[in-house]
């Protein structure tokens, strides 16, 4: 098998792995390429032009390979697809039984939270004007460390500004940068690994509404990872910056979201429109009262409430539905 590690639209180490695949196939006779047990679509990976050329090269049948990824929605005619379900669904609840929950105090909250450990441009966007503009209203963290190579690599800077053409506001970003990495006491370090994850949302209650940055946003894809997971179970309303469609997926898993309180056409829109669409819902909730708020928190409680018990419900089979699409 082939571990194949990959962020949105890149592959790491494909040199490498190219010949890993050409001398797994003349081992055995075929190859298993497994997706790092991620989501990502596979075709913005440019992992199918890959398997083309060398099939085609070395008269390799594409029946003999195949792709285990957690992409429900990943599909290709030729090559073998095995989908995994989410991960984390087992995890969180767990946490739900034992972990009681905790309701806010809206004349002590804040309005969001934003929780980003690896940047990548969708998140350094979001979080820069988060921090430049709602520091005050914001529970944030942002853990790019600038003398660590790793987190230079992935900060997103130049995608950024050629994808905004120019527009975002390099003061806000130039704030974040100067004072990073933006730490809590409860998140302190990258990567925030398993019983971490769950531990953050012992501190649900400091806030009202969480922006989500999921981990892949380009193509189609749908994998919900633990940061979709963690709102639902602490009952707190939630944006999900993600893949175009992730929201309607999310209701074909029985889930509820927030379209009564807010615009959620960004779901339909790509990063670029969605993340102006999701800063202007932060712009109009920044301006409400703690009683505004309170009253839009009692209104939705019945959403809320509802999918805190369709996420305490999920079974595999429940992810069925995506197997045969």
């Amino acid at each position: 098998m082939i571990i194949m590690p990959n962020i949105d639209q890149h592959i790491w180490n494909l040199e490498f792995l190219t010949v890993d695949i050409i001398y797994e196939f003349q081992k055995n006779g075929k190859v298993v390429i497994n997706l790092n047990n991620e989501g990502p679509d596979a075709n913005e990976l440019g992992l199918y032009p890959i398997l083309d050329y060398i099939t085609k090269k070395f008269n390799i049948d594409k029946k003999l390979i195949s792709i285990q990824t957690r992409n429900l929605l990943e599909n290709h005619a030729d090559y073998q697809i095995i989908k995994r379900n989410p991960l984390y669904v087992t995890e969180v609840q767990e946490f739900i039984k034992h972990h009681d929950y905790t309701k806010k105090n809206f004349y002590q909250i804040k309005h969001f939270g934003l929780f980003i450990g690896r940047s990548n441009w969708q998140r350094f966007w979001i979080s820069s004007e988060m921090f430049g503009r709602y520091r005050d209203k914001t529970l944030q963290t942002f853990l790019y460390d600038p003398i660590n190579d790793f987190h230079k690599s992935h900060l997103g800077f130049d995608q950024l500004y050629t994808e905004t053409r120019a527009q975002c506001n390099l003061s806000f970003m130039s704030q974040l940068l100067s004072q990073s990495p933006v730490r809590l006491d409860f998140v302190d370090k990258f990567p925030i690994v398993t019983p971490a994850h769950f531990e953050i949302s012992k501190h649900y209650h400091k806030f009202f509404s969480e922006i989500v940055c999921e981990t892949y946003s380009a193509g189609q894809s749908f994998y919900p990872t633990e940061k979709t997971w963690r709102p639902i179970a602490c009952q707190t309303p939630f944006m999900i910056q993600g893949p175009v469609n992730f929201l309607q997926n999310l209701h074909k898993l029985g889930f509820k979201t927030f379209h009564q309180w807010w615009d959620e056409s960004y779901d339909e829109d790509g990063s670029l429109l969605g993340i102006r669409t999701i800063l202007k819902n932060v712009e109009r909730l920044s301006k409400m009262s703690a009683a505004e708020l309170e009253s839009m928190y009692n209104n939705m409680k019945p959403v809320l409430e509802h999918n805190h018990n369709v996420l305490s419900e999920l079974t595999d089979k429940s992810f069925e539905i995506f197997y045969d699409q």
